[in-house]
């Protein structure tokens, strides 16, 4: 019977081997599947594809398509640029004016430049600015195997500086940014030493990668707490990045006027984390919080108002 006792697993041993099995399918596994889930090539929505039905942009679904279709129709250039950081082939499109004065337009996650950025780009045409759409790495016809919400698309957003550095005739550059694209101009912002860059809009930007996918977790009623130190862990061994990284430390650092733009019913970028980044910044600033308007609708919702404002931010600094 000795002999017996001694083939029995003892019972301690028994629950660790149970408890780790159970951090590990439902722990660790929802963490390697969510980081994997963000950190890749995105499934972009545009403008004429989308499924406006019960999405917050229902209410704009015509004027975002006709926006879309009239820019389509407008003569451009296409412009690829390659990444010092990492030779990842990237694009934009050009519309030109013949101006001297430049937006560049760097829209979110998941979605296409058109879909963000239209009616931005269009008020500037009309204001007789050049506009580059930007499309970030891994969206659209942009290369690149994943998203890095901003960490690399920094560097790819120095890269376009550089281009307008290089263009004789460009005189005054805007940076104006949505959501990813916001956090991105956000995390260059104490980089960029073109004295052609002017000012900075930044719309709906969060406050790191790591408290984004935090929030997102808080909203599925997940472990975040379990489940983000496996995430941040992730991210140096796979990306070797910090996605613990913020925009916030970059802003205390910036000269560049910045703007910030959010809508008090923004359910997927917290008002809370722009006026975090609009407290960091250390520059000239201003803000402006649309009542009512939900992510990225601020310049719809109330447009007159904030194209008012931003036009009266943008003479400050751009004659």
């Amino acid at each position: 019977s000795a002999l017996c006792t001694n083939k029995i697993m003892p019972i301690p041993f028994l629950i660790l081997i149970i408890l780790i099995l159970i951090y590990l399918v439902f722990i660790v596994g929802p963490a390697v599947a969510g980081f994997f889930a963000i950190f890749k090539k995105p499934d972009v929505r545009e403008p004429e594809t989308m499924n406006y039905r019960g999405n917050y942009r229902e209410p704009y679904e015509k004027r975002i398509r006709d926006d879309s279709a009239y820019l389509h129709s407008l003569a451009k250039k296409r412009i690829w640029l390659t990444s010092q950081k990492d030779g990842t082939r990237l694009c934009a499109d050009c519309y030109e004016k013949g101006s001297d004065k430049t937006a560049v337009l760097i829209h979110g996650y998941s979605t296409s430049p058109y879909l963000n950025l239209s009616a931005q780009a269009i008020w500037f045409l009309d204001m007789g600015w050049n506009v580059l759409l930007v499309f970030q790495r891994a969206h659209g016809v942009s290369e690149g195997s994943r998203s890095t919400l901003g960490l690399l698309e920094q560097y790819d957003l120095m890269e376009w500086i550089r281009y307008l550095d290089r263009a004789e005739n460009i005189k005054s550059v805007l940076l104006y940014g949505t959501s990813m694209g916001a956090t991105t101009i956000g995390f260059a912002s104490d980089k960029i030493q073109s004295k052609k860059v002017k000012a900075l809009v930044l719309d709906a930007g969060y406050t790191s990668p790591y408290k984004q996918m935090e929030y997102e977790d808080k909203k599925r009623r997940l472990p975040y707490f379990l489940l983000m130190p496996i995430c941040g862990l992730l991210g140096k061994i796979i990306l070797k990045l910090d996605i613990k990284a913020s925009p916030e430390d970059s802003l205390k650092n910036t000269a560049l006027p910045c703007f910030f733009l959010h809508g008090t019913a923004d359910i997927t970028v917290p008002l809370a984390f722009g006026e975090q980044n609009y407290t960091a910044c250390a520059a000239e600033k201003e803000k402006f919080y649309v009542e009512g308007a939900n992510h990225l609708m601020s310049f719809l919702t109330k447009e007159e108002e904030v194209k008012s404002r931003l036009l009266s931010f943008i003479n400050k600094y751009i004659a």
